[in-house]
């Protein structure tokens, strides 16, 4: 055989050896991350004193078990989200945070919460609700409480394009198969029915009668409706059931006023505080259970409590706490199959921590 070529071979497969060798491992492709604020977790609001102090909002991060105080504030070069904060709802990658007493609407990326624009020409806004892909929706008092309205907001330019008139002191918003539902809760007199609009064009559709003042407002995953009502404060509080947009029933809370209201994870019962500001006897988290339509007789937590949420993915009840000086705390409870409540850890957040907004 060729010495010479027996030479060249052997040099050419060292060279490819050496090459083969030398040649670094491919980089493996990043790991993708999420964004903080969009993280599995549950964002706590804290209105702040009325008239005197800025409302907060901390996020809990269920994946690294971590407490972000002053979410707002740290994102934005310390600036406040006004007195009071009201409520907050998530539309279009953007988060809505409502200080009604500020009379504006701060508006956020959700996924790092800077801002990126503020509704204003509100008064006395209270809660928001996603129309479209564009718009949503935005209850407000008005300047004597019964001048309610639903402010139309662009959610590209941060306009108001429009208004609905509605009934005294509008609240919580629910949007349910192209319906609108607005509880009136009278503002600073008296309502007592929710009313319904096609939010196609915005038109009135009927009112549905919710006991004295009501005030909140959810959807069960059997598409029953239920509104608590808060008694006007003077009267005992109600929970009402909606079906086909009637009000098959309504039943009154014998053990005074209802502040809030949220749903068991398995939707079989109903966990409502006892208003904080009535008589101390008998406050607290009290249950309605929706298969015998009764209202249990005491309490299932005792305290004064403020606001109130359930984490159904996760099977956790929250409630915020104010005892009036320092700041606020949310407990939370684990839920256990008959919907019995343990407490399982506490924080500090802002002054009166009124909701709860979960993200799984």
């Amino acid at each position: 055989m060729n010495f010479k070529f027996l030479m060249t071979l052997a040099v050419t497969l060292m060279t490819v050896s050496l090459f083969t060798a030398c040649k670094p491992d491919p980089e493996p492709d990043p790991i993708p991350t999420t964004p903080q604020y969009q993280k599995k977790g549950v964002f706590m609001l804290s209105e702040g004193v009325f008239s005197s102090g800025s409302g907060s909002l901390a996020f809990y991060d269920n994946e690294d078990n971590k407490l972000i105080s002053d979410v707002f504030q740290t994102q934005n070069n310390g600036a406040l989200i006004g007195n009071v904060f009201q409520s907050m709802a998530f539309a279009n990658d953007k988060a809505f945070l409502v200080a009604n007493n500020a009379q504006k609407v701060e508006v956020v990326k959700h996924d790092d919460f800077v801002s990126v624009g503020t509704v204003t020409g509100l008064d006395q806004p209270r809660f928001v609700a996603g129309r479209n892909g564009s718009e949503v929706y935005v209850s407000q008092w008005g300047a004597s409480g019964s001048d309610g309205q639903i402010k139309i907001v662009n959610t590209d330019n941060y306009t108001i394009v429009d208004s609905i008139v509605v009934g005294g002191g509008p609240e919580q918003l629910l949007i349910s198969d192209d319906k609108l539902y607005v509880p009136n809760s009278g503002g600073w007199g008296n309502d007592s029915v929710v009313y319904v609009y096609n939010t196609t064009d915005n038109s009135f559709i009927k009112t549905i009668p919710a006991g004295g003042c009501p005030t909140r407002i959810i959807k069960s995953d059997d598409g029953v409706i239920w509104v608590s009502s808060t008694g006007c404060y003077v009267a005992n509080g109600a929970i009402a059931k909606i079906e086909n947009d009637q009000a098959t029933n309504i039943y009154e809370f014998t053990h005074g006023q209802i502040n809030s209201f949220d749903e068991s994870p398995d939707g079989s019962m109903l966990f409502l505080i006892r208003n904080q500001f009535g008589a101390a006897d008998g406050q607290g988290v009290y249950r309605f259970n929706k298969a015998t339509s009764t209202f249990e007789g005491t309490p299932v937590i005792d305290g004064s409590f403020y606001g109130i949420g359930v984490d159904k993915t996760n099977k956790k009840l929250y409630l915020g706490q104010d005892d009036g000086s320092d700041n606020g705390k949310v407990y939370v409870y684990d839920l256990d199959a008959s919907n019995e409540p343990t407490l399982v850890d506490s924080m500090s957040v802002g002054r009166f921590p009124n909701g709860f907004l979960f993200q799984d």
